[in-house]
């Protein structure tokens, strides 16, 4: 097993840059503040843009999740259900299986960074890895990953586990699991 370093993921550093200098659980209060305050997912320029490496995203997550944390589950009103709903509106409504199993899956992998980051029960290797598909770097479809192993980036041109890498940065975890698929197919 490889590991990466999430504090190196470059498309979350918007986000980060707008809530710094905050903690994960700083950054959870002042998001929770947003009560109503999040724009409709279409509306954000920024959301439209920019996708996961733009601020409104990962705000629309963690808003979710923060009522997620709340709740102990996912309703309807999750702005961040919402997103995945209107972004794949023609496979199912906003609450359809898909969304909500999306949904809970990456708020869970919240839950486990922000419990191994206070002490409690988990550890690093409890994560699922993040899958890597290296390539040759491609501008905007090219993503660097930093292989802890190696101490080098992977120019990533697929991910799988984008949300525990965003999980991981947000709690400071040092590392998560990883493996690079050199051959797909």
């Amino acid at each position: 097993m490889r590991y990466v370093v999430p504090a190196r993921t470059s498309w979350c550093d918007r986000f980060f840059d707008a809530m710094a200098p905050a903690t994960g659980e700083e950054i959870l209060t002042r998001v929770a503040r947003l009560r109503g305050a999040v724009p409709r997912p279409g509306l954000l320029n920024d959301l439209s843009r920019r996708g996961m490496s733009g601020w409104s995203y990962w705000t629309l997550f963690v808003r979710g999740y923060v009522l997620y944390d709340e709740r102990g589950q996912v309703r309807s009103d999750d702005p961040y259900l919402r997103y995945l709903g209107a972004r794949f509106r023609r496979e199912e409504p906003a609450e359809g299986r898909t969304g909500l199993l999306l949904a809970t899956l990456r708020y869970r992998d919240c839950d486990l960074a922000r419990s191994i980051a206070a002490g409690g029960p988990g550890a690093i290797d409890d994560f699922d890895p993040v899958i890597v598909v290296p390539g040759e770097e491609r501008g905007r479809e090219s993503r660097l990953v930093f292989d802890a192993d190696r101490g080098t980036f992977v120019h990533a041109t697929a991910i799988y586990g984008y949300h525990r890498l965003f999980a991981g940065r947000l709690f400071g975890l040092d590392r998560l699991p990883c493996r690079v698929m050199e051959h797909v197919g």
